[in-house]
């Protein structure tokens, strides 16, 4: 009897009664009829155990309900947290075995337990004890099910990744687990279509060294690839395939060479005739091949085999890639080349970044509110007053600039949508030919006044006033005040999307190695690779991530509770 549990509470007297005053019992008996007797049945809603009920015809004696109220006690089918005066109508009889390995999954993600949890003697006897109906899944049959949440969160956030019209921030940093293993963690940072500030690891991948810049480019391109993230991925993937085709055979490389002696014919300008076959970055990769674009051009004319030839549109963009590339190539080779940099190079450097300002920090101040250009022009002249105006200006002219390239990107494609949504009115479609030319005319008249409207936005956001709040509100939600303008400010509300979503800190990096640290033990050294990454980004996805909180398990919260508040302004100076 020590391990029994019985219940003192009170068991009403049997007999008729109104419904008022009707026995608790009902709560965990159903009534199924009468027998072969004539006698009144009930079944228990849990164990399904059958007893009878009422009077017996035969002898007029009653059964009362005190032996039911006795096999509530003693039925191990109910469970513990159910007692005998709770309400337990809607609760399931059955237990939804898929439902409850789903939640066992994700419980062994989000706090971290070894897969073998399932098999310890002490948990599996405590389940059995709370319901013997709970079937306990095995170590491989454990990690099948983690493996399904982690495919299934995973189209979930690319999804979600692919529904937002802003851009992603990505950050990236290496870590060496307890085992001596290298890790590269990818996190993704945007604001997705609720205007919800949103952290998200996308690969925990294994670093296998050296931990070059040209290494960890290749694995960071692969991850994107993956993810289907990155803007010239059909460019780089045809010049790629295009390289691949020509370095196949001796005889393409012949009939290239060719191409490329035509192409400086027609050009008029020197091309090397020795061809680079070996790249060893994306960087070199580009930068080499451009120089032969017009060779491509020509052998996709002269042989028909060949398939892969970028457009000309994939070279303007394989050409900002590799403008791009170029200075993080230049730093890689500084920093982890061969010969290092001596102290007087790094001398320069460090004077280069102390008087260097962030730009791009800047403008997350001119599109607080509560802020703008005003605050630039404060933080500067308590600097230097002999150049704040000069560097609030410079500021507020690169704004501009970047402003204008999302008035190119996304104004016009805002505005064609809405015309071409209006439908044709019947008066209209009985026009005369001239009078239809008449009203296009007066749509495109009507497009370009609206865009000129547009490129007002800027202006009108800038003149308008400050928003004050309490001096003591540091959680001021910014992401909020643009999802409540969105309308007034289709285009500027884009572009704070793209940068109040840049981190400003590697905290998120950092959790993410925390987490490692307690996934990857001196006693769980052995967790496969692949399993890792599965583990660390199921519970990102799962619990989600808080950039203000320093606690990781306070950090680490749902995703519906994730905060929208942004950095404090004063942390952008």
């Amino acid at each position: 009897m020590d391990d029994e549990v019985v219940s003192e509470t009170p068991v009403q007297a049997s007999g008729s009664v109104d419904s008022s005053k009707r026995s608790n019992v009902w709560r965990f008996f159903k009534k199924i009829g009468k027998d072969r007797d004539g006698i009144k049945k009930a079944e228990c809603n849990f164990c399904h155990h059958e007893y009878k009920i009422g009077k017996n015809p035969k002898t007029k004696n009653g059964y009362g309900t005190s032996h039911l109220s006795r096999h509530i006690v003693s039925c191990k089918s109910i469970p513990l947290n159910i007692r005998f005066d709770d309400d337990i109508e809607g609760l399931p009889t059955k237990i939804d075995q898929n439902v409850h390995r789903k939640k066992l999954a994700q419980a062994i993600a989000k706090h971290d337990l070894a897969f073998s949890f399932v098999e310890y003697e002490g948990i599996r006897d405590w389940i059995n004890y709370i319901s013997p109906t709970i079937i306990m899944p095995s170590r491989n049959t454990l990690v099948s099910d983690l493996q399904m949440i982690y495919s299934t969160e995973k189209e979930k956030l690319r999804q979600k990744m692919s529904r937002i019209p802003n851009r992603i921030c990505l950050i990236s940093d290496v870590w060496t687990a307890s085992t001596t293993e290298g890790y590269i963690c990818l996190t993704a940072h945007f604001v997705d279509e609720n205007w919800r500030l949103v952290s998200k690891i996308l690969n925990f991948c294994r670093m296998i060294p050296p931990h070059t810049g040209t290494d960890m480019e290749a694995v960071l391109f692969n991850s994107l690839k993956q993810w289907g993230l990155k803007v010239a991925a059909g460019a780089l993937f045809k010049i790629r395939e295009s390289v691949k085709y020509v370095k196949a055979s001796d005889g393409r490389m012949m009939k290239f060479k060719d191409c490329v002696q035509q192409a400086e014919i027609e050009e008029g300008v020197g091309l090397k005739s020795d061809v680079p076959t070996r790249w060893n970055s994306t960087y070199m990769m580009l930068e080499s091949a451009i120089k032969f674009e017009k060779a491509f051009d020509i052998l996709s004319v002269v042989d028909e085999a060949y398939k892969d030839c970028p457009t000309n549109e994939e070279w303007s963009l394989a050409k900002k890639m590799c403008e791009f590339l170029e200075p993080f190539y230049e730093t890689t080779n500084l920093i982890s080349g061969s010969s290092y940099p001596t102290s007087n190079l790094m001398k320069m450097k460090f004077d280069k970044y102390w008087k260097d300002y962030s730009t791009v920090l800047a403008f997350g101040t001119i599109l607080d509110p509560r802020l703008k250009l005003k605050f630039l022009r404060f933080c500067y002249k308590k600097l230097d007053p002999s150049t704040f105006e000069l560097k609030a200006n410079e500021v507020l002219e690169k704004f501009k600039r970047l402003y204008g390239e999302y008035i190119n990107t996304f104004g016009g494609s805002t505005i064609s949508q809405s015309s071409n949504q209006s439908p044709m009115s019947p008066e209209e479609g009985r026009l005369t030919k001239k009078s239809k030319m008449v009203m296009k005319e007066f749509r495109e008249f009507d497009c370009e006044t609206q865009t000129s409207k547009d490129k007002d936005e800027l202006e009108i956001y800038l003149k308008e006033g400050l928003i004050h709040t309490n001096e003591d509100d540091l959680k001021y939600d910014v992401l909020n005040f643009w999802k409540i303008n969105e309308d007034r400010f289709p285009t500027l509300s884009v572009m704070a999307r793209d940068v109040l979503s840049i981190p400003i800190t590697t905290v998120a990096s950092e959790s993410a190695f925390s987490i490692g640290g307690r996934v990857l033990t001196k006693y769980r050294s052995s967790t496969l690779h692949a399993h890792v990454q599965m583990l660390i980004c199921t519970r990102s996805w799962l619990r989600g991530f808080v950039p203000n909180h320093d606690d990781d398990e306070i950090g680490e919260i749902h995703e519906e509770e994730v905060s929208t508040e942004t950095m404090h302004p004063s942390q952008y100076s």
